[in-house]
């Protein structure tokens, strides 16, 4: 009997122990093991890798809500998945989490309604890092990235040339860091980041040389939306007949921590930032060299309160009114420790501009030198406004 109770013990044991082993993650190339990306991503289980050699493949895939890694062997330089203008080159659309991972592809020729190069849907969260997302084109929304309801993190890849928008978020929250965002183009809002009730963390990157016919040619946040901008270059963006060449902010707060803003131009208002019914806080950024061909050419506040903290604003354009910093209609910006230098305007407010109903900006511990304009207020100019001016330098 006791033999018996051992045996059965032993082989309990044994069962147990095999039913509680992992499954060993497989890796499946293609080629050999697959003729394509999708055959390979259709073969795979979670934690499987689809390693991918060299070459051009044309197709779009489909994550299918899998957990696995999509990856390149060499590079986003010599891999590209092409979508030949049928769709969506790579959808997320199954709430993939952070295990699904594209990784070394250049992703090209998307043609979609939404998102033309990357779609991501329902709650997904992949991870997109070192990749080259390029010549993809939207009828509507986000020619580079569309994220509804998504939250991916997109690390060190380059979005660019994409028609409708470099990275589109409507109800998202992605991460995008360590990426160059340039020249991309969109006929309304956002060339380069477009933010609709969204609160992306953008670190690290360079958005650069984007347009947008309207508003926000560099980043576009509105409607609630609260970005986190850290360590960004944002440059030589242009808004061809609206406001905001750099970043336009409508009903939203964020916050800007040590970004350059530079060479920014926008047809109307705010060169480098738009602020409307919003108080960013802007802390130890260089605003320089921005032009607006109407008010604001370094920011340009209209029911806004922004706080702006050891920032410099150089060599900034108004073709009217302010070029370094406008404050109009129930505008209270807190500005301390700050140097506004070498700004002109061609009519009032070479450095800073307080005009309209309860415009009060308060004005602490700031150099303010060198600013010119053609009529009034070199330095600052103030009509029907109440400003507070302490422990500043106006020369």
């Amino acid at each position: 009997m006791r033999n018996s109770v051992r045996i059965v013990s032993t082989a309990l044991f044994l069962i147990s122990a095999f039913s509680v082993s992992p499954a060993l993650a497989d890796t499946i190339h293609v080629p050999p093991d697959q003729p394509t990306i999708q055959a390979g991503i259709d073969a795979a289980v979670d934690g499987d890798l689809v390693l991918v050699a060299p070459g051009i493949y044309v197709e779009t895939i489909d994550f299918g809500g899998k957990t696995i890694t999509v990856q390149s062997e060499a590079g986003a330089d010599v891999t590209a998945i092409d979508g030949s203008l049928v769709g969506s080159v790579v959808r997320f659309i199954n709430s993939e989490t952070e295990e699904a991972i594209l990784d070394g592809f250049t992703i090209r020729n998307g043609d979609a309604r939404n998102g033309g190069g990357i779609r991501c849907l329902n709650g997904s969260s992949p991870t997109i890092t070192n990749c080259t997302i390029a010549q993809n084109s939207a009828e509507y929304l986000g020619g580079g990235i569309y994220c509804r309801n998504s939250s991916p993190a997109i690390t060190s890849c380059t979005i660019s040339d994409n028609r409708g928008g470099g990275v589109h978020c409507v109800y998202s929250f992605p991460t995008i860091r360590d990426c160059s965002i340039l020249e991309n183009c969109e006929i309304e809002y956002g060339g380069g980041i477009f933010c609709f009730f969204s609160s992306p963390a953008i670190m690290n990157c360079t958005i650069s040389g984007n347009s947008a016919y309207i508003e926000g040619a560099g980043i576009y946040c509105s409607y609630f939306s609260s970005l986190t901008i850290i360590n960004c270059i944002i440059d030589r963006n242009v808004a061809e007949s609206g406001h905001a060449g750099g970043i336009y902010f409508r009903h939203s707060s964020s916050t800007i921590t040590n970004c350059t803003i530079s060479g920014n131009t926008a047809d109307l208002k705010g060169g480098g930032v738009y602020c409307s019914e919003s108080s960013p806080i802007i802390t130890n950024c260089m605003i320089s060299w921005n032009n607006a061909f109407d008010d604001g050419g370094g920011i340009y506040c209209i029911r806004s309160s922004p706080t702006i903290t050891n920032c410099t604003f150089l060599r900034n354009t108004a073709d009217n009114d302010s070029g370094g910093i406008y404050c109009k209609d129930d505008s209270s910006p807190m500005i301390r420790n700050c140097t506004i230098t070498e700004n002109s305007a061609r009519d009032y407010g070479g450095g800073i501009c307080s005009y309209g109903r309860d415009s009060s900006p308060k004005i602490m511990n700031c150099s303010i030198s060198n600013n010119w304009s053609n009529l009034r207020g070199g330095g600052i100019y103030c009509s029907d406004s109440s400003p507070t001016i302490t422990n500043s330098t106006i020369t």
